[in-house]
């Protein structure tokens, strides 16, 4: 028979539908599977190119990055240590350690900063230990489908190549820069905050040369000095406010904060004092916790207990209160009664992590592991449920700009918390090394007393630490990147 002859079946619609669709899948997953071969052998190299780097020019320079349990502690400080470790520990290479972190300070201030930073410093490795003072509720995983979908595709290697050629074909046509084109797309393009302040200062200050009389001028411009550390020129606002509106609880309050931070604690505490006699309800509630923590600060124990008991007995409701007052008792080894304020603050919270976490130091201080470890298990739990949105999308965008510099990230999970909650941030990026602080630093509080440890409780199961906390900190550290040499 001819060939030629042969009746073939004809194909349909569909099935040339379904072909072309599984060539297209199977072309993708190919190209795929390059791609991540590539992604390997690229680090391979870069990896060795990293360790000739250091061998020619000598230095090997980490830049740490964080809020007050990174910044705080000079000498003493965990990046301080870090290096002195690092070089005690490996005689070949020099390391140089800088540290960037910033008391009182977010993540999304911590990255605002982070080109400038990189730019200075010229780091070879960033160490990363932030989110703790992030604000924004708990979103959980599990809630947010398109989220999923996102973090899918943006770990897809080729839709970061279609991406990749989409922004370079965008720049050319437009002028602009890569990374301005890419905050578009990502639709979270944000302002320079000092400009911001640059521009609200000069409003403020046309302002009150227009009409000397408006004591909210001075008021804003005294929080924007504050805000910016300015404290003196802060002072001066607030009283200039307070001239004008003596009977404003608020401005009195501010200019205690002004005083305090500038550890004026006389005038602080004169001037706490005003703002509780204009304010019997206890609405600006802070007033009663700062007047505490000043007494607290200067030894006077009995004083600052009256500040704390009077504003829980005035706001009974408030979840923050109640955890301020569990901080305090537990700071002074009064375990009963921090056990009595951190329950009654779990009463007054879903988002209860914290709270959970607190509960698990007490008993942990108190000798009773078991309600310590059960209560460890709750607030792992919790955490590995769901994120902080800012958190999470600023920790993914750091590990991006690093990316895109070649510069190696250390993500290190805070004292006694568990490192499974950060990994999985981060889950389906490569090449991150992770830092477990949680049993280890589990392991020696059972061996010695909290406060050798930590000087406060501020995130309830851990605070900023001592110089032993911070050396004990550095450790772990300085084992995850000797791994590396």
């Amino acid at each position: 028979m001819n060939p030629s002859n042969a009746v073939f079946p004809k194909t349909s619609f569909k099935q040339k539908l379904g072909l072309i669709l599984a060539g297209t899948v199977i072309s993708i997953l190919l190209l795929e599977t390059i791609l991540r071969l590539g992604g390997v052998l690229y680090l391979a190299v870069q990896e060795y190119r990293n360790k000739a780097s250091v061998k020619e020019k000598g230095t090997y320079r980490i830049m740490c990055l964080g809020e007050s349990t990174t910044a705080l502690g000079g000498d003493n400080a965990y990046p301080a240590q870090l290096e002195r470790i690092l070089n005690e520990k490996n005689k070949e290479i020099k390391f140089s350690v800088v540290n960037k972190g910033i008391p009182g300070t977010h993540s999304t201030a911590i990255l605002s900063q982070l080109e400038e930073n990189v730019n200075q410093y010229k780091p070879d490795m960033v160490v990363a230990m932030m989110g703790i003072n992030d604000e924004g509720r708990f979103t959980p995983y599990k809630d947010i489908p398109d989220l999923q979908m996102d973090t899918f595709l943006k770990h897809f290697k080729t839709f970061k190549l279609v991406r990749f050629i989409y922004l370079n074909f965008a720049v050319r046509f437009t002028g602009k820069d890569v990374d301005a084109l890419k905050k578009v797309m990502d639709t979270e393009q944000s302002e320079e905050e000092e400009e911001i302040d640059e521009v609200t200062e000069a409003i403020l200050e046309k302002e009150i040369v227009s009409d000397p009389e408006n004591e909210d001028a001075y008021f804003e411009l005294g929080m924007l000095y504050q805000e910016g550390s300015d404290h003196p020129r802060a002072v001066e606002m607030f009283e200039n406010a307070i001239e004008l509106d003596p009977q404003n609880a608020e401005f009195y309050l501010e200019l205690a904060d002004s005083y305090v931070k500038m550890k004026d604690f006389k005038h602080g505490i004169e001037k706490l004092k005003e703002t509780i006699a204009l304010d019997p309800q206890g609405k600006l509630e802070e007033s009663y916790t700062l007047l505490g923590s000043v007494y607290n600060e200067q030894g006077k124990f009995e004083e600052a207990e009256e500040a704390y008991l009077k504003i829980v007995k005035l706001r009974p409701d408030s979840f923050d209160l109640h955890f301020e007052a569990g901080n305090f008792y537990k700071s002074h080894a009064k375990l009963d009664q921090a056990l009595a304020m951190y329950k009654k603050a779990l009463e007054l919270t879903d988002e209860k992590s914290t709270i959970y976490g607190a509960l698990a130091a007490v008993y942990e201080d108190k000798g009773e592991y078991n309600l310590a470890k059960e209560y460890y298990k709750k607030a792992n739990e919790i955490r590995l449920e769901g994120f902080n949105q800012e958190t999470r999308h600023n920790y993914l965008e750091l590990k991006e700009i690093l990316d895109g510099k070649h510069i190696k990230l250390v993500a290190v999970q805070y004292p006694v918390r568990s490192v499974e909650s950060l990994k999985k941030i981060f889950e389906g990026e490569e090449g991150i090394t992770f830092v477990d602080n949680e049993k280890t630093f589990k392991d020696v509080l059972k061996k010695a007393s909290y406060e050798k440890y930590f000087t406060d409780n501020f995130a309830g199961d851990f605070g900023h630490a001592t110089y032993e906390g911070n050396r004990f900190l550095a450790e772990n550290i300085a084992k995850a990147i000797l791994s590396h040499f």
